[in-house]
């Protein structure tokens, strides 16, 4: 018989929710780039900080 850990199935999907692996990853990417050139880290945190702004 197979059981379900609702717990962790609850934190999973709330962290999900709420982004965290995104803030992982641009934590640990913003120590290995140089961020002022970097597009793709750009666009991965303007997306997780909903920042908008013109590309000027």
């Amino acid at each position: 018989m197979t059981y379900i850990d609702a717990k962790s199935v609850i934190e999973t999907r709330i962290a999900e929710s709420m982004g965290f692996d995104k803030y992982k990853k641009i934590m640990e990417w913003v120590r290995k780039t140089d961020v002022s050139s970097d597009r793709d880290f750009q666009r991965t945190f303007n997306s997780f900080y909903r920042v908008r702004r013109n590309e000027e």
